[in-house]
């Protein structure tokens, strides 16, 4: 009997390697997946600012001017019973993530006033992975209105980060279609 048939198992090491490679590839795939579930929240962010984004330009269209607030209750410049909730049931609320910023539990909302009139608007939204390739997110100085390019308030936290938009930002900034 030669030393080869009489053989039937794996030695320790061959074992040991097979472990070995699947803890590797499971780690591989786990953190794969986790970067995959970033970006679906992401785009779940993107998506409700679209929503929101929405119900200001039919605000406007009805009131002639954007909300003051976010609130359901607003009615800047609107007729009687026509409110912001008129226009959208609920404000959506960020999907949870890292964490890791102090206003990723809300979307912001600040708005330009000219005349007396809210005449324009930036949204933010914290999000957690940065791409360029997202494409609607956009520097605040680069809105306009008839009067030109304008800035936000450097005292709101979130917004002042939006001045500074880069491709590594987790900031995400729009304005009015």
């Amino acid at each position: 009997m030669n030393n080869a048939a009489a053989r039937r198992g794996f030695t320790l090491i061959e074992l040991m390697v097979s472990v070995s490679i699947m803890i590797l590839l499971t780690g591989i795939i786990i953190t794969n997946l986790n970067s995959a579930r970033a970006k679906a929240r992401d785009a779940q962010r993107i998506s409700d600012l679209a929503q929101i984004q929405l119900a200001l330009t039919m605000y406007n269209d009805r009131c002639g001017q954007f909300p003051s607030t976010l609130a359901l209750a607003a009615n800047t410049g609107c007729p009687s019973g026509v409110t912001f909730g008129s226009f959208i049931a609920a404000i959506p609320v960020p999907p949870s993530g890292t964490g890791s910023n102090p206003w990723d539990t809300a979307y912001y909302y600040t708005r330009y006033v000219s005349g007396g009139r809210n005449v324009n608007y930036v949204l933010h939204a914290s999000i957690e992975y940065a791409n360029p390739s997202t494409g609607k997110g956009m520097n605040a100085a680069s809105i306009v209105d008839s009067g030109g390019p304008w800035s936000l308030q450097a005292n709101q936290p979130p917004f002042s980060y939006c001045s500074n938009v880069s491709n590594t930002s987790v900031h995400y900034c729009v304005g009015p279609y």
